[in-house]
């Protein structure tokens, strides 16, 4: 009985934590400051804890760590697994070939973890945190040296290789045309560019003659007209999803 009574305990605290069910009431704060300082009177107003940022990892971690909360290494590595994929649903649309790639791993450890017996249980928590660090870092090996350091034509390159594989464009030609294309796009950036339609049709008719002429017709690569099309879609979407606030 008090075996049974352990699990279900643990049970609900790890689908507490993947629910998201502890709540961040730090937007309320002004709000709940105004009440206070017209209803309240008082002296002083003692702080006894911080807001949880539950989405954030390093805080997220540190909360699952807590000794108090008693929970085992699986239920460790399916909460930072659940949290970690509802980082990747809310960032997919930024750079879905990366965020696919780090959902199809958190798939396979889930799998893993309902498979798993006691001793492999410590491994795939270290998994767990590495696909975690990975994904809240933006961090993958898949990017050359020559782009590696600038993080915001990542997505670019990743979704030019992709549609660009049937065609075996080299790495060092991928990474050029991910430099020209995202220039392209960063010289019509004015005031909420992403929302205004002359630079919208200006910024596609730049990418897709650049596609046509260079690439197809100088470089050499036989790209039809749909897989212009659709390459100039990716780009001016990636860039869209991407912009600064």
């Amino acid at each position: 009985y008090q075996n049974d009574l352990k699990k279900f305990v643990e049970l609900k605290k790890i689908q507490k934590i993947k629910n998201a069910e502890e709540i961040d009431f730090s937007k309320y704060e002004d709000q709940i400051r105004r009440i206070l300082d017209k209803y309240v009177s008082s002296e002083y107003v003692m702080e006894l804890s911080k807001p949880l940022l539950i989405r954030e990892s390093r805080e997220f971690n540190a909360y699952i760590e807590d000794a108090e909360r008693g929970l085992s290494d699986k239920s460790k590595a399916e909460a930072i697994a659940a949290q970690t994929q509802r980082t990747i649903r809310e960032n997919l649309h930024r750079d879905p070939e990366f965020y696919r790639r780090f959902s199809e791993k958190i798939e396979k450890l889930i799998a893993d973890l309902r498979a798993a017996k006691k001793e492999d249980l410590m491994a795939l928590l270290a998994r767990a945190r590495d696909v975690q660090g990975r994904v809240a870092a933006y961090e993958a090996n898949d990017i050359p040296e020559t782009i590696r350091r600038q993080k915001a034509l990542h997505p670019y390159f990743r979704s030019l290789q992709s549609g660009l594989k049937t065609h075996a464009v080299p790495e060092e030609r991928l990474c050029e045309m991910t430099r020209v294309m995202a220039g392209l796009i960063d010289t019509h950036k004015i005031v909420d560019w992403w929302r205004n339609i002359e630079v919208e049709r200006q910024v596609r008719t730049e990418l897709e003659d650049y596609l046509f002429d260079v690439v197809k017709e100088q470089i050499g690569v036989p790209l039809a007209a749909g897989e212009i099309e659709r390459l100039t879609s990716i780009v001016w979407e990636l860039a869209v999803e991407n912009r600064e606030p």
